[in-house]
């Protein structure tokens, strides 16, 4: 994340996690000793953003290795469940897209039928993003340590 702040200085980053222990210290830590001031954390779930971020204000959502919940009972957690995705829709800002990046094949086949269901359109869908073309990536570091062990990694953008 502090490296999208870096790349991107004019725009507002929102980092948020459920788990305090997902959120990396480091990060914040990093963004902070570099000055960054369009970087902020915060620990939620995601249902409680619309209490936090303005209606139509977000620009750009990134789910990036969010948990699959593997088990399909718990599939209503999974943060591109049609429930979260009525979410995001308020939130975001007209054509802003959401970036799905996961090492999860399942995952993100759920998230591919989920986003279609839900009205959106799919675009930018790569099922190994490091053999791809795509340049506008920003490699995480749960991205690295997965794409080091040669798993591919899936990306997805899906647009209203």
């Amino acid at each position: 994340m502090a490296l999208a702040g870096i790349s991107r200085p004019g725009l507002a980053k929102l980092g948020c996690e459920a788990v305090c222990y997902m959120a990396d210290p480091a990060v914040a830590e990093a963004a902070k000793q570099a000055g960054l001031q369009n970087i902020r954390f915060m620990k939620c779930n995601a249902e409680y953003l619309p209490c936090y971020i303005p209606a139509g204000s977000v620009t750009t959502l990134y789910l990036n290795f969010s948990c699959p919940f593997p088990k399909k009972k718990y599939a209503k957690h999974r943060l591109t469940h049609p429930n979260f995705l009525k979410i995001y829709k308020q939130l975001l800002a007209p054509g802003a897209p959401i970036c799905q990046k996961t090492d999860n094949m399942h995952f993100f086949e759920f998230s591919l039928e989920s986003f279609s269901q839900c009205g959106f359109r799919l675009s930018n869908i790569s099922l190994d993003l490091h053999a791809s073309d795509f340049e506008e990536n920003i490699v995480t570091e749960y991205e690295k340590r997965f794409s080091d062990m040669g798993m591919p990694i899936y990306r997805l953008e899906a647009r209203l």
